[in-house]
């Protein structure tokens, strides 16, 4: 019994040293005001012609949108 519980209670160690390790996530959005990034992609977004764009064009501009995410700090 004692071997089960001090086994248990080293995988759950183990398991917390891991949860702590994990990057903060800085996806939470904010319930007053707009992420700015988030505001100049609606703004992209809104400019483009879905029915107009080629496929080279939609590629080109999901870069540009993946670019305004990935500049976050």
């Amino acid at each position: 019994d004692i071997m089960h519980h001090l086994e248990q209670d080293q995988s759950r160690h183990q398991h917390q040293e891991k949860i702590q390790q994990l990057p903060a996530n800085n996806y939470q959005l904010s319930l007053f005001e707009a992420d700015p990034a988030f505001s100049q992609a609606q703004a992209l977004l809104r400019k483009l012609d879905v029915n107009a764009t080629s496929p080279v064009e939609a590629l080109l501009k999901l870069t540009e949108l993946k670019a305004l995410f990935d500049k976050k700090p």
